[in-house]
């Protein structure tokens, strides 16, 4: 519940020079859609820490439930420019916005921010507000790199062929050759075209001289081909590439346990979801941890995982979901 004024000047009182005071309090009010109560203490957070990302979040959360996207929209662009750490996180969070032109007002046109954004709407299922709104960007920039790149990634998901073709040729033709034959690999591979999903694969060069990404993508091509040896094979060039970095070591982990999970084996999938999760552990990694725990049969390891995670982030609800549909206290 937001704490009542004469608490929260009663601590401000006793703590005048603590900038997370007034942030706590935004958040608590913002919380229970309390608008004017939460406005004032924004702006004291705000002044607080000027570079701080946090106030301009919350901002955008308390538009957001008042039917206020515009505002919204402007308060996800401050956040995001302040807070590159949380730029993932906050493009999800903006990808609720409806309209193209709060969209397209919510994050900088950068090419990192235009990944970040493409990510969250293709992970909601908005393919076609991706294609929509990087259109228009186009129309109004026709040599934004990242735009083409965006759009190509949407008709992609859409399993548009033509427009996947218009875009990889438009993109080889500006410099950009890798990228284009990334994005016609993924797309043959959606359509389950697999002689052109490894023609262009084929045209990333060696496995070894392939970036971490595109590594990536070859593993995840190979999972929709089915092809157990060229997963194998990207991921082993991906787990050296990658070992030295905790954050990465530990994407390649969880790509190492779907590779083991499609190909039939639970135990090596499990070990290899748990070595994730305690790389760089977060609530998604414990349920992905726990959910490879019930495919090797192993029901109370699953549960163990989950009160684990429970404990270290007990305001995640996905975590209290998936112990209730296991049936964990």
């Amino acid at each position: 519940p937001p704490m009542a004024p004469a608490q929260t000047e009663a601590l401000r009182a006793r703590h005048p020079a603590d900038g997370l005071l007034p942030l706590v309090v935004a958040a608590r009010a913002a919380e229970a859609s309390e608008v004017e109560a939460a406005l004032p203490w924004i702006a004291r957070a705000q002044r607080a820490a000027p570079n701080d990302p946090r106030p301009h979040l919350i901002a955008a959360r308390l538009f957001m439930d008042a039917g206020r996207p515009g505002q919204a929209a402007s308060e996800y662009r401050r956040a995001y420019r302040k807070g590159p750490w949380m730029a993932a996180k906050i493009a999800r969070e903006a990808s609720r916005l409806t309209a193209t032109r709060h969209l397209d007002a919510a994050l900088p046109s950068t090419p990192i921010a235009r990944r970040h954004l493409a990510t969250a709407l293709l992970a909601s299922g908005r393919a076609a507000d991706l294609r929509r709104l990087m259109s228009e960007a186009i129309l109004l920039r026709p040599d934004d790199v990242s735009a083409h790149a965006a759009r190509a990634r949407a008709c992609v998901e859409l399993k548009d062929k033509r427009c996947v073709e218009q875009e990889v040729a438009w993109l080889s033709a500006h410099a950009q050759p890798e990228v284009a034959q990334a994005l016609r690999a993924r797309g043959a591979s959606k359509r389950g075209d697999a002689e052109e999903a490894r023609a262009a694969l084929a045209a990333l060069g060696p496995l070894a001289d392939r970036s971490p990404e595109h590594l990536r993508l070859t593993v995840h091509v190979a999972l929709r081909l089915k092809d157990a040896a060229l997963a194998r094979a990207g991921l082993t060039v991906l787990s050296e590439r990658t070992r030295a970095d905790p954050r990465r070591a530990a994407e390649a982990y969880a790509l190492e346990a779907r590779v083991h999970d499609r190909f039939g084996d639970p135990t090596a999938a499990l070990t290899a979801a748990v070595r994730a999760q305690g790389m760089a552990p977060s609530p998604a990694r414990a349920i992905f941890a726990a959910r490879m725990a019930v495919a090797a049969d192993r029901v109370d390891e699953a549960r163990r995982i989950l009160n684990a995670a429970q404990t270290r982030w007990p305001g995640a609800r996905a975590v209290q979901s998936a112990l209730d549909r296991l049936g964990g206290d």
